[in-house]
């Protein structure tokens, strides 16, 4: 952890991790915007699984690409590394596919509030497979004040359909497990 904290140029000044909020913020209005994108993209191409397959195809090329000019390093496709990191393509792809599915079915504000709910599974997943702590009393009061915010948007919800919950739901198993 010190070496990527080093690598991404961010210090501790008097206790705090200075240089973190920026990567934070980068990372929430990245990923909310791509949300957005996607969603815009369904509407004028409503074909998940294809869209999906251009989405990978384009970042193929464009990383075959920069490799072609040296701008980047590739190793080449090797079976026994191909074989190891499949299931690690298939549960990114799962994520994608149901988040793509959910997108569809309910809005980008709807999809956001089932991602915001995935921190009880990983803390749950966390304790039971990988042995760590559970999270502290206050961190119990934060999960379950967010829930309890998240449910309220859903019952003042008055478009959202079953269908919608459930591809929301395959969603958030989905990426729980990623």
């Amino acid at each position: 952890f010190d070496s990527f904290i080093r690598a991404c140029g961010m210090v501790f000044e008097g206790g705090a991790l200075v240089g973190l909020v920026p990567l934070v913020a980068g990372y929430a209005v990245c990923s909310s915007l791509l949300l957005v994108a996607n969603k815009w993209a369904l509407e004028l191409f409503p074909m998940p699984n294809l869209l999906i397959f251009a989405q990978f195809a384009s970042s193929y090329g464009v990383v075959a690409v920069l490799n072609l000019l040296n701008a980047v390093e590739c190793d080449r496709l090797e079976k026994d590394k191909v074989l190891a990191f499949f299931p690690v393509v298939l549960i990114f792809y799962a994520v994608l596919w149901s988040n793509l599915r959910a997108l569809d079915a309910l809005g980008v504000d709807l999809v956001i509030l089932f991602r915001s709910l995935t921190p009880f599974a990983i803390s749950i997943g966390d304790y039971i497979y990988l042995g760590r702590a559970m999270p502290s009393l206050q961190s119990w009061f934060a999960l379950v004040a967010m829930a309890a915010c998240t449910a309220s948007i859903f019952v003042r919800e008055p478009t959202i359909s079953v269908t919608g919950v459930l591809w929301g739901l395959l969603y958030y198993v989905i990426l729980s497990i990623d």
